[in-house]
């Protein structure tokens, strides 16, 4: 039976999830810190959590994590998104004219939110060409 392992962070996301296991029968675990409990075992681990905890669980749980495509988000049906989302670069992205939400694809190299405009993300010594998304 799968086990799902949720980080100590309480989310929509993770709360939602919770009631899905629990109404599927699977056995749920909260993990806090980056830390496994001493002698977990599960025979069918599923793992939903920030990028530091699946990178610290992985190899405990012989799991291979996969990372989706930086233009995965934009390239889902909108009606999934329900919003517009597009793949920029970081210097596309400090052009755009109106209030938008930035975020780098990957790391936490600058704060996620609304900017006024692109003008207004600023971000010294980062690459041009960082990956954003731009909703």
């Amino acid at each position: 039976m799968p086990t799902l392992l949720l980080s100590q962070r309480y989310s929509q996301d993770s709360n939602a999830l919770w009631r899905a296991a629990v109404a599927a029968g699977w056995e749920l675990c909260r993990v806090h810190g980056l830390r496994l409990p001493e002698g977990f075992a599960a025979d069918e681990p599923v793992l939903y959590g920030e990028t530091l905890l699946g990178d610290a669980v992985a190899a405990p749980l012989d799991l291979a994590l996969l990372e989706p495509s930086a233009d995965f988000l934009p390239r889902l049906p909108e009606r999934y998104r329900r919003r517009a989302v597009r793949l920029l670069t970081l210097a596309a992205a400090q052009h755009e004219p109106g209030s938008c939400f930035i975020k780098p694809v990957d790391e936490k190299c600058f704060p996620a939110r609304v900017y006024a405009n692109g003008a207004a993300l600023e971000v010294a010594d980062l690459d041009p060409e960082l990956p954003v998304l731009v909703a």
